[in-house]
Order: structure tokens, then sequence, then C-alpha cells
């Protein structure tokens, strides 16, 4: 097992976890869900190092909330991820 995880979840197949934390109903709620802030992200970070892989290394140039750096540059990428009203999350040229 690893480390502070439930016994009951390593018994469960990919269906049986979908099913559990009703993956369906939050994948159609497009409304609720804006694009996560840096502590947000940090904290994803955080569990995943915990959870996953204490190995994992995040060493990113450009923060995760303005993307993905091309190469070894710390220029962020052209674009940026916003929500508009009524709308999904989206990327736009910046």
């Amino acid at each position: 097992l690893r480390k502070n995880t439930p016994a009951i979840y390593d018994s469960y197949s990919f269906d049986e976890i979908y099913n559990h934390f009703e993956c369906k109903a939050y994948a159609a709620d497009k409304s609720s869900r804006p694009v996560p802030s840096l502590e947000q992200w940090l904290f994803l970070r955080k569990q995943y190092k915990e959870f996953v892989d204490e190995t994992a290394s995040f060493d990113d140039l450009v923060s995760p909330t303005l993307g993905y750096a091309f190469g070894n540059t710390e220029e962020p990428p052209p674009f940026y991820a916003m929500k508009s009203p009524g709308k999904e999350r989206s990327l736009y040229a910046s």
C-alpha cells in the first residue's frame, strides 16, 4: 500500500474508482471548474509526490499557471488559460 492510501482503493478497478468518485457527473459539469490557481497547482503536485511518486520533480522554468516553457527558456508560451462567462476553460493567444 502507498502511504496514507485507504486500503480499499488498492482493490478498486478503474471503473470502480470512476463510479465511486462520480467522475461522469463531474466531467459533465462544465460550469464549476475554474482555471486552477498557483496554490491549487502546488497542492496537487504535493499530493502527487506523496501518493504517487515521491521522487517526481517539477522543475518548471515557467509558473504552472502560465503554461509550459518551450525548450530551456524562461519565457511563457504565447497563450494563457482563462474561463469565459458561460463557457468552459480555454486557451487564448497572448
